[in-house]
């Protein structure tokens, strides 16, 4: 199936560099990327990590597609206060800040909660959906302890929560290149964890539960052997 999307141009030629683009929402600074020639995808990352996750794939589809991806508020080179409330308006205001049109979209783990909250509440926008290892999208809990890591990192410090969190089977990496391996622990040191830190979050941004059977857009929903 080939979905039709608008095809605004792009701010860098497809095999062109990536360049880090920034811009200003809502009490926050946007880091993003922009590269290719062709139908918009947005990539949007997980817990902890942020754009450069998706190097390798952007990398090949930047050869048929303009391929956006960017650093959620508070994750990567991003600024602002994380907030999984916001996620969703992020997305929405970096989508009309390239005049991006209707997309398709691609959230991964944590990811995954603004994108199908864009497609449900703004499906004209959304062409189709690609669901990463979703969490359980009718639960308010994220699938991972936070609770516990922010514990951990309140008490011993971020390189104490780093250490930890980098043993959980989620993060652990299959793949024999090694410049793989060095880019997942550049991210995870980049992480500014202020999810974890900052009291004046509280508890933590609250999930929105999600009825996934109400969206209608066209969805691939991958689920690896070791997710």
């Amino acid at each position: 199936m080939t979905p039709a999307i608008a095809n605004p141009p792009a701010t860098q030629v497809a095999d062109g560099p990536a360049t880090d683009h920034y811009f200003d929402y809502r009490s926050a600074q946007i880091r993003y990327r922009d590269v290719g020639i062709g139908p918009p995808v947005v990539l949007v990352h997980g817990w902890t990590l942020d754009l450069e996750m998706w190097d390798v794939q952007a990398a090949q589809l930047q050869r048929a597609f303009r391929v956006v991806r960017y650093d959620r508020r508070g994750f990567g080179r991003s600024f602002g206060q994380p907030s999984a409330a916001q996620d969703c308006e992020d997305l929405v205001a970096l989508c009309d800040h390239l005049a991006l049109g209707c997309v398709a979209l691609v959230g991964m783990s944590q990811g995954v909660r603004p994108v199908l909250q864009l497609a449900a509440s703004a499906p004209r926008r959304v062409a189709c959906l690609v669901l990463d290892g979703p969490p359980d999208l009718e639960a308010a809990a994220e699938e991972v302890d936070i609770s516990r890591y922010r514990a951990l990192a309140r008490a011993q410090g971020l390189d104490a929560f780093r250490r930890e969190w980098a043993r959980h089977p989620l993060m652990q990496l299959r793949a024999s290149d090694p410049s793989v391996h060095q880019s997942l622990q550049a991210i995870l040191e980049r992480y500014p964890g202020t999810d974890l830190t900052d009291r004046s979050l509280g508890r933590g941004a609250t999930a929105t539960l999600l009825q996934p059977e109400s969206v209608l857009t066209p969805a691939l929903v991958i689920s690896g052997e070791y997710d």
